[in-house]
């Protein structure tokens, strides 16, 4: 089922989204269209704030560049790994959404940026958390360095 924008906020399935968000054991798949139409979906490591979704990623990475090339509609995917592989509930989550690349001067990225990289570090092995720890470590010294790509949902669809 779709939702407009408005009563999407207002849905429980809103905040279902937001609480699978914060748990990092919760796999959310983007799907963008790249520089020559074809659809991709990669994993993502997000985070929420004020009902607004960041990602972070290379700025090499094809999810970049498609966002600063105009390509900013993505969609997200949204699984709930405690009912994987037998759903009880709700199959799944997912909305659609516009994309744009936020700096250090547009919002408070190096902050948003940190919490998603704790919040990724929670489960890591010794090596991942040295290099996230790193990260982080570099924003602290450099917060004007940070960037994000922020999406802003549109439509929500749930799935039973």
């Amino acid at each position: 089922m779709k939702q407009s924008l408005e009563s999407m906020k207002n849905s429980v399935h809103y905040n279902e989204i937001k609480q699978l968000i914060a748990d990092p054991k919760n796999p959310v798949i983007l799907s963008f269209s790249d520089l020559n139409g074809k659809i991709i979906s990669t994993p993502i490591w997000i985070h929420e704030s004020a009902d607004k979704f960041y990602y972070f990623t290379g700025r090499k990475a094809m999810k970049h560049r498609t966002i600063l090339a105009g390509n900013t509609q993505v969609s997200l995917l949204i699984v709930n790994s405690s009912q994987f592989p037998h759903v009880k509930d709700l199959g799944y989550l997912s909305f659609t959404g516009t994309a744009s690349v936020k700096t250090a001067t547009d919002i408070t990225a190096a902050e948003i940026q940190i919490e998603l990289l704790r919040k990724y570090r929670q489960d890591a092995d010794d090596e991942y958390k040295k290099w996230l720890d790193g990260l982080i470590n570099d924003l602290y010294k450099k917060p004007e360095d940070a960037w994000l790509v922020e999406i802003v949902p549109d439509a929500l669809f749930t799935y039973k």
